[in-house]
């Protein structure tokens, strides 16, 4: 069927008011890509994808319902829109039909504070790094800080089952999640109640949290809250390998320490530019070390009695105290990774990514080992860090990058190493796509039972979603 552009402009521009209404080639190009590593490095080379046919910025969930239900008689595609910062293609097109993006950020408000039972209701498009400053200003804090705290809207954390660095204490943002508004794509909109528990049911906000909007567009959230922290204090702990580092952690937060953060990393001190000019190269020794990072807050009388605990645990595993200060130097570069791997897609000949892992405390160590011996044997580099710890187990965060003769060789490369750390994961015991997402890419990469568990996702879309508009083809979804 022939799609009557013009008529659907007139439709589009009655839903959003023609001032939100773009069909202009310096919109649709800046919204053809997302930050996913591969579509940048084949842009490198190749043309610059072809973007949307229209881009709106609705104001309101009302407005949402409006566009998705002109899209459905359409059967046109929709991708909703945050900031753009997906590095899994959740937003780089695909198909040959033009499509709708939904640009979330004008739906930017704090809609309401309930100050008593520390609960904000806020729309779903703004930017991480405003709702929290406009919540310390009263005095609260969502304690939900990704890397993308600068660049990701509220939607698309949401979308993503987003996990920040102070998930060890906080919990992931579907934790700090206790109601949505959401539009489905035959237009209606649905509130799921906010209330401490609820048991007439499946709960409906988890079904859309995570879906990385094949369900639908999520437009607002009623989000968990804690008081801005009385203290914080910073602490480090330098170990010979990496392994009595993760029993220093997994004990520490068997023993009911909630540490505000809790990584593991290469020893710092060892980076180039931390080094005295006259030092000597590091040996094998040396570059086996590790260094447990960690900060608390909350009342000073807490935040002391979690860092004695953690304390005797890393001693009695031979930890060696190095102080506050490389915690807190990460703490002060802690957004800055994101800014680091730019310089990498933008030369033709290199290739980078970060993969996260998560599995078991019983599978982690030799994950971490396999892994870092695989990219090894291949020439490549990597740096791979222990985050996002909880009870059960915790996230490998592998940074990798390398060099090839040419922007193709490059992409094959890109490639084989994604496929290699799927391999390693899945052989290992551990779960692909810990914090990012899968997008388009990581749900080609998934085991049999992560793929049984998106069929299943498949046949929920089908009938929520019989036109198949919802961002096609993210997730394994048709």
């Amino acid at each position: 069927m022939s799609v009557p552009q013009s008529e659907i402009t007139g439709q589009l521009a009655e839903a959003v008011g023609p001032e939100n209404l773009s069909s202009s080639p310096v919109d649709t190009i800046a919204h053809a890509l997302d930050f996913w590593p591969r579509a940048l490095m084949k842009s490198r080379s190749g043309p610059w994808p072809r973007g949307p046919k229209w881009v709106v910025w609705p104001g309101a969930a009302a407005e949402v319902a409006h566009v998705l239900r002109i899209a459905s008689a359409y059967a046109l595609p929709v991708i909703p829109y945050g900031g753009g910062s997906s590095m899994v293609g959740g937003a780089s097109p695909r198909g040959d039909r033009p499509w709708i993006v939904i640009n979330c950020k004008r739906m930017c408000n704090i809609l309401d504070m309930d100050e008593v039972s520390m609960v904000v209701h806020v729309q779903a498009g703004i930017v991480g790094v405003e709702l929290e400053e406009r919540l310390n200003a009263r005095g609260f804090s969502l304690g939900h800080v990704p890397t993308s705290m600068t660049t990701a809207t509220l939607g698309g954390w949401l979308s993503t089952q987003s996990a920040g660095m102070l998930s060890s204490r906080y919990g992931r943002v579907g934790d700090l999640c206790l109601g949505l508004t959401a539009v489905l794509p035959d237009g209606q909109v649905v509130h799921t109640r906010v209330a401490p528990r609820r048991a007439t049911g499946p709960e409906l906000a988890h079904l859309l949290i995570g879906a990385e909007g094949t369900l639908g567009v999520i437009t607002a959230a009623h989000l968990r809250l804690h008081r801005l922290p009385l203290h914080r204090r910073f602490d480090s702990f330098c170990f010979e390998q990496v392994a009595p580092a993760m029993g220093a952690l997994r004990q520490s937060l068997a023993a009911g320490v909630r540490p505000l953060v809790a990584r593991i990393q290469r020893d710092p001190r060892l980076r180039r530019s931390d080094r005295e000019q006259d030092a000597p190269e590091p040996t094998p020794a040396d570059l086996s070390r590790r260094v447990l990072l960690l900060a608390y807050e909350g009342p000073v009388e807490l935040v002391e009695v979690e860092q004695e605990i953690v304390r005797d645990l890393a001693t009695a595993l031979g930890g060696e105290g190095l102080g506050q200060a490389p915690a807190r130097r990460w703490w002060g570069q802690r957004f800055a990774a994101g800014f680091r791997m730019t310089p990498l897609l933008v030369q033709d000949h290199l290739f980078a990514d970060y993969v996260e892992l998560g599995a078991t405390w019983q599978a982690l160590s030799g994950l971490y080992d396999n892994l870092e011996e695989a990219f090894e044997k291949r020439g490549w580099r990597t740096r791979i860090t222990v985050e996002h710890a909880r009870l059960e187990g915790a996230s490998l965060g592998c940074a990798f990058w390398g060099e090839a003769d040419s922007a193709e060789a490059a992409l094959e490369a890109y490639d084989e190493a994604w496929r290699l750390a799927a391999r390693v994961c899945h052989a290992g015991g551990g779960g692909l796509g810990h914090v990012y997402g899968g997008g388009q890419h990581r749900a080609a990469l998934l085991d049999d039972n992560a793929k049984q568990r998106l069929a299943v996702l498949t046949e929920v879309k089908r009938k929520l979603d019989p036109a198949g508009i919802m961002n096609p083809g993210i997730l394994g979804t048709e």
